[in-house]
């Protein structure tokens, strides 16, 4: 992992590629995952809400990944939050595969602190890019934990996804609170384990 040393409270910054990473390659080219998560980090172009230390898992469109990848994924969720100064963890994840790389997370999740998976629909070199603001908010999310809440989520706007085991709540400021799932709030879709809320 490429790491920027923090000594308190942050949260990590795994990268893995994807549209929030992706430019046109030579001339009209399609988009190809090629930024680091250090550029990512940085398109943001505003402070981040919580420090972030950034690593990179790996640089693909999402179509390519592999069980194995996605296997690698975990193993590093897991490696970053060995570490008890981590408030949690941030995976950005091409869309084509989002879900399947988080059901699996969801599966071997056993830590109190959340991982959020979010991405972009538009290229990082796009007139508007999306990735910028998903990024800024999954961070928010991520370093605001609830206290006795396994979490599983994602932070994309218009596209959402349950679980199964897991119960819809959203991101209102730094609260987290339940909502129907039918419902939309701020784009931002969190899946906390049931049971596991008091």
């Amino acid at each position: 992992m490429t790491v920027t040393d923090l000594s308190g409270a942050h949260v990590v910054l795994l990268a893995t590629g994807g549209t929030i990473s992706s430019r046109a390659s030579g001339d009209g080219g399609a988009a190809v995952a090629s930024d680091t998560g250090a550029q990512v980090f940085a398109s943001m172009g505003v402070p981040a809400p919580h420090p972030v230390r950034v690593g990179d898992v790996f640089r693909k469109g999402s179509y390519l990944l592999t069980v194995d990848d996605m296997i690698a994924i975990c193993a590093k969720i897991k490696e970053a939050l060995a570490d008890p100064q981590v408030l949690g963890v941030v995976v950005t994840h091409g869309t084509d595969t989002m879900e399947e790389t988080a059901y699996l997370v969801a599966l071997t999740h056993d830590d109190p602190r959340p991982v959020v998976f979010t991405g972009a629909q538009e290229s990082a070199d796009s007139a508007s890019p999306d990735g910028p603001d998903n990024l800024n908010r999954a961070i928010a999310v991520a370093g605001s934990p609830r206290p006795g809440t396994r979490a599983c989520c994602w932070r994309l706007p218009g596209r959402s996804s349950l679980l199964p085991g897991y119960a819809r709540v959203t991101q209102r400021g730094s609260m987290l609170s339940p909502t129907r799932i039918s419902e939309q709030r701020d784009g931002c879709l969190t899946l906390a384990k049931s049971g596991c809320r008091k």
